[in-house]
């Protein structure tokens, strides 16, 4: 699937991004967000992606917390600002440790 032009990184090849993974509420905390997140990079991995990033708003503790729990980390902040209908977007990378 193409990545829409204009929003976020551009993926380099043998790179995936995801954005989206949900859990209906009578089932959170159980640990099935986090199987989930395991199984997807799994696959990924399997079908030849290197590189797997993840598109998760700032407010989104949980996604932030079970995304690091498997194994990811935060390489960049991007940011969208709408001031009087004009889009600014920021790409900021940070250093990897």
């Amino acid at each position: 699937m193409r990545e829409r032009a204009g929003r976020s990184w551009r993926l380099s090849p043998g790179a995936a991004k995801t954005t989206s993974l949900y859990v209906l509420e009578e089932y959170r905390k159980m640990g099935y967000a986090t199987l989930l997140k395991k199984y997807v990079l799994a696959e990924l991995s399997g079908r030849g992606f290197r590189r797997v990033y993840a598109r998760i708003w700032h407010s989104h503790r949980n996604s932030i917390r079970v995304s690091r729990k498997v194994g990811m980390r935060l390489v960049g902040v991007y940011v969208e600002l709408c001031p009087q209908g004009k889009r600014l977007e920021f790409r900021i990378p940070l250093n990897p440790k």
